[in-house]
């Protein structure tokens, strides 16, 4: 929908439907400064933490699903997923000290299969809007394609969701909250946040309730804004209001291969039926070899739909080579140059929207050099896999590999926030084709000399057709 006068009423006819929860999904509650440590608030913690990430995850989805939790499903331990564990024990007539033991969470994980089974919850990928979000599809059993996204609703239209997508002109996020963050005769805003990658506005309208998220990013080298509105009649509380958390924990605006249409939406990626997924993203450096960078081992690799081999890898920093035969793909040399701390960079990455083929994404970023014997880093908002993502400086020099991180990054409902992502010099790489005979590329006579002064999109329009999706059997 373009945030013209006529669609800026568009959006505000989907919100006007619309209480949303006083306490929005969309990050975990910190904890209050304290005089003393809490000695029980850090024994719940330290019994919490020794679990492992999976196992702290599905606790949070599952006191989603029981009501007792309204924040973001990401397996660290705060106040609000303490003071979930003891509204459930206590209704349970269970020790209130913040712990779950064997049983307890036993119970907790099949009441909320229960719960979420009743709603047919399941996580869908939006081919219109291009989001992944979970559904109630028991419930919204009536779909509509709009313009720029879906419609999902009830039969009786008591509860709804729109999906949208913006792009290019539209894209402006500050512009669309401030169209949606005002009040009107009769709508009152409860809840608004703006940030760089994201805003969320929750409010009410007459008898009903509205949750919109949306979020910033890059598709095909062109900033888009995805998102999506809830809203629900405010006699449906008692059930929206838990469905809301856990559509919100369930949202993906540019969700990567771990989506599917099929699986349901719980705290963990779901792995498609194939078992074949986005591993991670490729550069091609030369005729059919390949420069990526993986945390795991990679059954039967494949790169533009050709076989490929892992010739060599990098024990430290799982770089790696990987050979396609037959795979001509635009090819960029890497540069031993470095960066200065503060630079702007880019960074192309592959994303894979269920069952659609992959796509090149961007975000933008600052250098970070290493301090001691640290590593350098990119602070980027970057989403999906990040291993192998390449890393251009504004000239559109390859300066630098992102290093795939060991466990999956906390998502935010859905959104990786800004983060510092270890990266890999380029000049690493140099070393790695050097090791194996191949020769950097060279540009042909006539092209251009590089330019300091290159835009994100022109960045991304010449770089992009390099970057491939590495497709892992796991």
């Amino acid at each position: 929908m373009a945030f013209t006068t006529a669609s800026a009423l568009r959006v505000l006819s989907l919100l006007l439907a619309g209480t949303v929860l006083s306490h929005p999904a969309w990050a975990q509650q910190p904890a209050p400064a304290a005089a003393a440590p809490d000695p029980a608030f850090e024994a719940a913690k330290s019994a919490f933490e020794a679990l492992p990430e999976a196992d702290r995850r599905a606790i949070q989805d599952a006191l989603v699903w029981t009501g007792d939790y309204k924040g973001n499903v990401d397996g660290s331990f705060g106040r609000g997923t303490r003071d979930a564990i003891v509204a459930y024990a206590r209704r349970g007539k269970l020790p209130t000290d913040g712990t779950l033991d064997q049983k307890a969470k036993a119970a907790l994980v099949a009441a909320a299969d229960k719960a979420r089974n009743a709603q047919a919850f399941r996580k869908v990928v939006d081919t219109r809007s291009g989001i992944a979000i979970g559904l109630p599809t028991k419930a919204m059993s009536r779909k509509t394609d709009t313009k720029t996204g879906t419609t999902w609703s009830t039969t009786d239209g008591a509860a709804a969701i729109d999906t949208f997508q913006n792009a290019e002109a539209d894209s402006d996020l500050p512009r669309l909250f401030e169209i949606l963050r005002g009040d009107a005769p009769g709508r009152k805003v409860t809840y608004r946040v703006l940030r760089p990658d994201f805003l969320v506005v929750t409010g009410e309208e007459g008898e009903r309730v509205f949750y919109t998220r949306a979020a910033r990013g890059m598709a095909n080298g062109v900033a888009t804004v995805r998102g999506y509105t809830l809203s629900y009649a405010r006699r449906l509380r008692p059930t929206y209001d838990v469905l809301s958390i856990a559509i919100a924990n369930a949202f993906e605006p540019f969700p990567s291969a771990a989506s599917t249409s099929t699986s349901p939406a719980t705290a963990g990626p779901a792995p498609s039926a194939s078992g074949v997924q986005l591993a991670a993203s490729a550069i091609a450096i030369g005729p059919g070899l390949f420069l990526t960078a993986l945390s795991g081992d990679c059954v039967d690799p494949k790169i533009a739909a050709r076989a490929a081999t892992i010739t060599r890898r990098d024990a430290e920093t799982g770089l790696a080579l990987v050979e396609a035969r037959g795979a001509e793909i635009a090819a960029v040399a890497p540069t031993a140059s470095t960066p200065n701390a503060g630079d702007s960079l880019v960074a192309l990455f592959a994303a894979q929207l269920g069952g659609r083929d992959a796509e090149i994404t961007v975000a933008t970023g600052e250098y970070v050099a290493p301090v001691g014997t640290g590593a350098a880093r990119l602070v980027a908002p970057l989403q999906g896999r990040i291993g192998g993502t390449a890393i251009f400086d504004r000239s559109g020099a390859l300066v630098a590999i992102a290093a795939a991180p060991a466990a999956e990054p906390a998502r935010y409902a859905g959104i990786v926030p800004q983060a510092a992502w270890k990266i890999i010099p380029a000049s690493v790489a140099l070393k790695l084709m050097n090791d194996v005979g191949a020769k950097p590329v060279v540009p042909p006579t006539g092209v251009p000399a590089p330019r300091p002064d290159r835009t994100t999109g022109d960045i991304a329009a010449q770089r992009g057709r390099s970057i491939q999706p590495l497709m892992c059997t796991r």
